[in-house]
């Protein structure tokens, strides 16, 4: 093989393949990447078994060839390289040489034949969606995604086919988020899909075009541009019922300023960063917590459609900050019917989320005035 390549081009590419590497790597082979000649560009692809990537950049071919070479250190190199171009050659001792003015570098390779056998998903339902809308609809609800590395299905991320629309849902049992995109889907496209909430947060954030193709069959999920292509195994397993816990009437629905909410919980919570209690009046929101070894805490934060008779609430602390702070909204509508029954987090930017969760009903915060 011997090729030329864009020096920006390339390390744009090897990034995103190392993002795929798992650090702990039971097989040496996975810890390397496959480079190939295809029309005209270099075709690089990494996998872990789970996750796989295929990206290429333009390349001038000179002699066409494969090679399975060291991924992060390539991508080291590579991107520590002050020179527009870089060019690739496998010599004869099967090592790949990258030669500039300045630069030498010889690196070990494997035997293509030992890499993986990979094959591309093909003719699945897909549908194209603008990356902006995507990003915005997952950032909203992954905070509701669990990190229990023994919970699949809590880490995951449900794809839900809708009448003219698509719509994500996360869950980690206490806390609950959906949002929509409103789109045709095609006919054949699975009824629900189970994605890892931190696969596709990972894809999302390497993806830089405006729109991406998304599918998926019984087992696999793809997202896909013009020049790349992910591809990762589906979480098996039966996603909660979640529409029964999702309130179908709230007693007081009261609209919160974001910031000066999100502001006024964290000043609060250092005193005590577990449970603040939360009394709304007609016009404004008390919060206070009561450290036993520190001290209390006491803000007062305007509020809109505040209930005519006082009404309390004990929240976790962590609960609000993380559910709105992913909201592009300069006011939230909170809503709740009893200090024991579900609360709902809605927008008036985005009618297409909601976000449920519950109060912490087992824990009272006792307030002297």
């Amino acid at each position: 093989m011997k090729a030329r390549v864009k020096t920006q081009d390339f390390a744009s590419v090897l990034h995103k393949a190392c993002s795929v590497i798992s650090k702990k790597q039971v097989m040496p082979i996975l810890s390397h990447i496959l480079i190939k000649t295809k029309d005209n560009a270099l075709r690089v692809t990494a996998t872990d078994l789970e996750h796989t990537y295929i990206g290429s950049c333009p390349a001038q071919i000179e002699i066409e060839g494969e090679v399975v070479v060291p991924a992060i250190q390539l991508f080291y190199i590579v991107r520590n390289l002050d020179v527009e171009e870089i060019p690739l050659c496998k010599n004869e001792n099967n090592q790949l040489d990258i030669k500039t003015p300045k630069s030498h570098f010889s690196l070990l390779t494997m035997d293509p034949q030992e890499f993986p056998t990979l094959e591309v998903p093909e003719n699945l339902p897909a549908l194209t969606l603008p990356l902006d809308k995507l990003k915005e609809t997952i950032n909203n609800i992954i905070p509701c995604t669990a990190p229990d590395p023994y919970d699949y299905v809590a880490q995951s991320i449900a794809c839900e086919k809708r009448d003219e629309e698509l719509r994500f849902v996360a869950t980690d049992r206490r806390k609950l988020a959906y949002s929509s995109i409103q789109t045709s889907v095609p006919d054949d496209f699975p009824k629900m899909s189970l994605i890892s909430g931190n696969v596709i947060n990972k894809i999302l954030s390497l993806v830089q075009t405006e729109t991406v193709s998304m599918g998926f069959n019984q087992n696999i999920g793809v997202v896909q541009t013009d020049s790349e292509i992910f591809f990762f195994r589906l979480t098996e397993g039966s996603f909660p019922a979640y529409e029964k816990v999702i309130p179908t009437k709230t007693g007081f629905q009261i609209q919160i300023d974001t910031q000066k909410l999100k502001d006024a919980i964290n000043r609060v919570k250092i005193v005590k960063p577990e449970v603040i209690k939360f009394t709304f009046e007609r016009e404004k929101l008390t919060l206070f917590c009561k450290g036993p070894e520190i001290g209390e805490a006491r803000e007062e934060v305007p509020i809109n459609n505040g209930p005519q008779t006082p009404q309390s609430l004990n929240l976790i602390a962590e609960t609000l900050p993380r559910l709105i702070s992913p909201l592009h909204c300069s006011t939230i509508t909170l809503s709740f019917t009893s200090p024991e029954d579900p609360c709902t987090i809605t927008t008036p930017d985005n009618p297409n989320y909601i976000s449920v969760f519950m109060p912490a009903i087992s824990v009272e915060v006792e307030e002297q005035v």
